[in-house]
């Protein structure tokens, strides 16, 4: 290879390894950016088909199909205060849908429309192209931790690195309050990669900001990047009861 690299004879390589994983001799002359050409090829493996499935990032938005901003029902049975909060989180989700710009975090009891909205942000913006990925926290986690099984298709560095990396990235429910020191941990520096970045990010949560970990209170304070829309609405089933 040095041969070849001293003589700048076309040579093509191909490898399933991270260019900073190979010997250091060979790295540097790969990384010369005036001789060579790298094209990193992301695609699954097509050769199988539950590896392709594995390997793909984990999404939950197909389960919520029906639920976009024409099926979000904003009924009448709601004191005038609880009408104007639903309508205004409504609005600026649809805002944000059509035009992301920072982060959208938004509150609610249980059973007020947080995930109905945060899914139909995703679908709208599936709409316009973007890849989404929507996920409960929890999940995630699961999602992170298969990939450090001996079987597993990818390792935790590739499959962290494409949740991070996302275009468009939607975080359900999330509570650090039981998470484990890991969980936290991952949880943070996912946040605050996209939170430096300024990649569009979208997360529910039922819990205040000061019972969450200090580290991210910090970032979802700062209102130059984060919209907060807050559903202060009595849960859906509650209403439904009160109707009968």
């Amino acid at each position: 290879m040095n041969h070849r690299y001293t003589k700048h004879l076309a040579t093509i390589i191909t490898t399933n390894n991270d260019i900073d994983r190979l010997d250091p001799r060979i790295r540097s002359r790969l990384l010369d950016v005036e001789l060579v050409t790298r094209i990193k090829v992301v695609a699954p493996d097509y050769r199988s088909l539950s590896q392709n499935q594995q390997t793909q990032l984990q999404t939950s938005l197909n389960k919520y199909l029906s639920y976009t901003f024409g099926t979000f029902d904003i009924d009448n049975h709601l004191t005038p205060k609880e009408h104007e909060g639903l309508y205004k989180a409504v609005n600026g989700a649809w805002q944000y849908a059509n035009n992301p710009q920072g982060w959208v975090i938004l509150y609610g009891t249980y059973g007020t429309g947080k995930t109905h909205l945060a899914a139909a942000i995703g679908h709208r913006r599936l709409e316009m192209g973007d890849d989404v990925m929507f996920i409960t926290i929890p999940d995630l986690m699961d999602y992170l931790r298969v990939s450090f099984s001996p079987n597993s298709p990818v390792s935790f560095e590739q499959r962290f690195n494409d949740v991070k990396n996302i275009s468009f990235l939607i975080l359900d429910d999330l509570n650090t309050e039981t998470a484990s020191n890991w969980a936290r941990e991952k949880l943070f520096q996912l946040l605050d990669f996209r939170y430096v970045t300024g990649l569009p990010t979208v997360i529910t949560t039922s819990r205040a900001i000061d019972e969450l970990d200090e580290r991210i209170q910090t970032r979802l304070l700062d209102d130059r990047i984060c919209a907060h829309l807050v559903i202060t609405a009595r849960p859906y089933t509650v209403r439904r009861r009160e109707r009968l």
